[in-house]
Formats: structure tokens, sequence, C-alpha cells
């Protein structure tokens, strides 16, 4: 029977072998007897492993939640709406997608950690409310799909701002809106760098993420 270490070497070297890569056999040394420790205690191993897997879809599921809400609701605000300084808010919001996250990213963590919350997993989830490539994809779509005469035609039926968005934008965006949702998970679930520079998945391993546990397991890092 395999342990659970030599099971993740041999669904990885699967999944190698599957996309038609070389399959190398390696060893790992593990720096810490915390983590030799972990990594043979069996039961409580697969506890940290399944909270890990539980933070990530947690993470995942709101991330996409978030960022497909507030991009459509903010696409749909500039692509039905005329308003002073429309076209300043747009290329704005161009300019901070066309920002590396490597700028931000000091500054993103020392507001974290001001705010006190640099030991949740708020930060992992909450900036998706503000995601521009999602917004562009969202707007893109909208002006080649979304027709401003059934919008118009829904105003005059008496719908609200919130029912026509809602019940008419809403429906007609679903093709972007599942693409999205899925291209959001995938990055979601494979988030590392956030988490190591603000947590290292403590305290404990309270915000562990599975990409960190399989890295712990792997490499020997200390986390908590």
């Amino acid at each position: 029977i395999l342990d659970e270490q030599e099971q993740y070497f041999f669904y990885c070297s699967c999944l190698a072998a599957a996309n038609g890569c070389p399959v190398t056999v390696r060893t790992f040394d593990f720096g810490s007897d915390r983590t030799v420790a972990d990594a043979n205690q069996g039961p409580q191993s697969s506890k940290l492993g399944l909270r890990g897997i539980r933070n990530s879809l947690l993470v995942s599921a709101l991330s996409a939640l978030l960022s497909v809400y507030f991009s459509a609701l903010t696409a749909y605000g500039i692509h039905a709406y005329d308003f002073k300084f429309k076209k300043l808010a747009f290329t704005f919001i161009l300019l901070i997608m066309m920002m590396p996250t490597q700028v931000s990213a000091l500054g993103f963590v020392r507001l974290i950690t001001k705010m006190g919350m640099a030991d949740t997993l708020a930060p992992l989830f909450l900036p998706s409310i503000a995601a521009p490539v999602v917004f562009y994809f969202m707007l893109q779509y909208m002006e080649g799909n979304l027709p401003m005469e059934i919008v118009e035609a829904a105003r005059i039926d008496g719908a609200s701002t919130k029912q026509c968005f809602f019940h008419v934008t809403l429906p007609l965006l679903m093709p972007a809106i599942r693409i999205n949702v899925v291209t959001n998970i995938i990055g979601s679930l494979s988030v590392f760098d956030i988490i190591m520079s603000l947590t290292e998945g403590g305290p404990g391993y309270a915000t562990e993420s599975l990409s960190i546990y399989i890295m712990r397991m792997c490499y020997g890092s200390k986390t908590g």
C-alpha cells in the first residue's frame, strides 16, 4: 500500500505520462523534523490535506463569484450608460489591467497587514472584486452580444435598472460567465505567492491551501 507521499508522486507521474512528458523519479530531502513528522503521521497529515483542499475550494469559489459579479456589473454600467468621465474611467481600468502584479504586491501586503487581515483567507478572495481582466472580457462580450435595443425595450416595458441587469443582461452573459468562472477557479486553486507572502499557511495551518500543502510535503518548507 502506498503512503500519502508515494500516492502524490505516483499521481504526478501519471499526469506527466498522460501529457506525453518524460517521467523523472525523484527523492526529496525534508528539511525539518516537523515536516518529516507531518509527512509520517498518517491521519493527521490527511486532515491537513483536506483542510488545504477545503481552503482552496472556498477561496476559488468566492474569487470566481466576486470577480464575475462585480466585473459584469461594472461592464454593464460602462456599456449601457453614458455619464461624465466614462472614457476616463475605462482608461483607468485598462491602466490597472496592464500594471504588473509585482508593482503593487508590496503595498498590498503592507495594507493587509495594517488592516489585521494577514492571517486570514480574506486577502485571497477580496481583491477579486476588482478584476480588470474579467471586466474587459465582459465588456467586449457585451459589445458583440448585448444589443442596447433589448435593454431599451425592457426599460420601455417598465423594467427597473436592477431587473434589466439580473433578468435581461445576465442571462445573455451566461457563456462569458461560465468561461470566467472556470478560469478563475483554475487560477485560484493554484494560488501560492500571496499565501507565502502573508501567512505561509499559518497561523498553524488555518490558511494553508492545496498548493502550500503539496510544497510543504514535497520540499519540507516550514509553514505556520
